[in-house]
């Protein structure tokens, strides 16, 4: 291999690494989006349980008082 080759080899290795690093931070981060995400659906399919509860509470209390 020539002097050129090598260079342009390396210049495509280091390349590389470069982008691995940067899929490595790019999944990171996303993988803690993920875990966020996750827990706030979590928070809010609880609130909304508890709101429906509500909702069925009040609509049983007006139904008792029209009898």
């Amino acid at each position: 291999m020539s002097t050129a080759e090598l260079t342009e080899l390396e210049s495509q290795v280091d390349y590389l690494i470069q982008s691995v690093k940067q899929l490595k931070s790019e999944n990171l981060s996303l993988r803690h989006q993920l875990a966020s995400n996750a827990k706030e659906r979590s928070r809010l399919h609880t609130q909304n349980q508890k709101a429906a509860e509500q909702v069925k509470k009040i609509v049983s209390q007006l139904k008792d008082e029209l009898l």
